[in-house]
């Protein structure tokens, strides 16, 4: 039988001996090893995270467009519904605002008025920064045969400032359109649309846009009309009786912003688009903006491809 060994008083319990040279914590060369792997897992797993990350916010602004399309196209259909859509535009922070705006209903038959849309008391939608929309037809090169005002040229695509855009910027901005549904429920391609955001304050800013509005007051900048049409232009008084309408206006001469409705768009990431020199710009949509295309018949919204060039009907 083994005895177990009984200290006598005041003898002392010998610690354990480490053998010279050993040390019970991490060497140098242990660390940096262990850093290496860290840095190696965060170099594989960040670049995926900001993939996921940049496709979240892409389908949140997918899911936001195709929500504001479907329930615009059932007020339009409505009994008493008149043509509904949304006018999209980019705030003083950078946000691009979706906001529902329908044809003025008290003049609906007096042909002075039948351009005139106004926004609704719907709540905005924002896409979630930096993704931000575009028409499609703004990644067209100039002189493809394309109507004149569906042109964006290089300085137009780096306009940045809808209110007072550089001095060799003409008045127009890739984030700022409209798409619209006529009363059976069909997309209207080129319509012209001006819109009124009423001026309550009477600061000459339009209430939900807080753009520049029409008649009077302190003038907005000279400069190019937007989205420019061939006999589209329409004075703040349409009517010549002096009952003015506080349009959106970006030349000194009170002449309503046209922003004619388009039929299908490319979302994209706004903050990649303006590290860019302006050559690469259009080339950037083209290859890294996803379409999507809004039915003429039933307003669906189809998806396609990143890069996809082909138009759907």
């Amino acid at each position: 039988m083994m005895r177990t060994p009984v200290l006598k008083p005041g003898s002392v319990c010998a610690a354990p001996t480490v053998s010279p040279g050993k040390s019970p914590g991490f060497t140098l060369i242990e660390m940096v090893v262990v850093v290496a792997i860290i840095l190696v897992i965060l170099g594989l797993v960040l670049p995926a995270a900001s993939t996921l990350w940049g496709q979240r916010k892409t389908a949140q602004a997918d899911n936001a467009i195709q929500g504001l399309l479907m329930t615009a196209r059932a007020k339009a259909m409505q009994a008493d519904g008149v043509e509904t859509g949304f006018l999209a535009f980019v705030d003083g922070e950078g946000n691009q605002h979706l906001v529902t705006i329908e044809q003025h209903r008290d003049n609906i038959h007096d042909p002075a008025w039948q351009n005139v849309f106004v926004i609704t008391g719907q709540p905005d939608q924002i896409l979630p920064t930096p993704i931000r929309a575009v028409p499609r037809y703004v990644v067209i090169e100039p002189g493809q045969g394309q109507q004149e005002w569906e042109v964006f040229r290089g300085e137009e695509l780096a306009n940045n400032d809808f209110n007072n855009p550089a001095e060799d910027q003409t008045q127009r901005h890739r984030n700022f359109f409209t798409l619209v549904f006529s009363t059976d429920g069909q997309l209207i391609q080129d319509r012209d649309v001006l819109i009124q955001d009423a001026d309550a304050e009477g600061d000459r800013v339009g209430d939900r846009t807080g753009l520049h509005v029409g008649p009077g007051g302190s003038k907005p900048p000279t400069t190019t009309k937007f989205y420019l049409r061939d006999g589209n232009e329409q004075d703040i008084d349409p009517t010549g009786d002096g009952t003015a309408i506080p349009f959106l206006v970006t030349d000194d001469q009170d002449v309503a912003v046209n922003f004619p409705s388009i039929d299908g768009l490319l979302v994209y990431d706004d903050s990649l688009f303006n590290d860019l020199t302006v050559p690469e710009k259009r080339s950037f949509v083209l290859q890294r903006g996803r379409p999507l295309y809004v039915s003429r018949w039933t307003g669906a919204v189809i998806r396609g491809p990143v890069g996809e060039t082909e138009k759907r009907e």
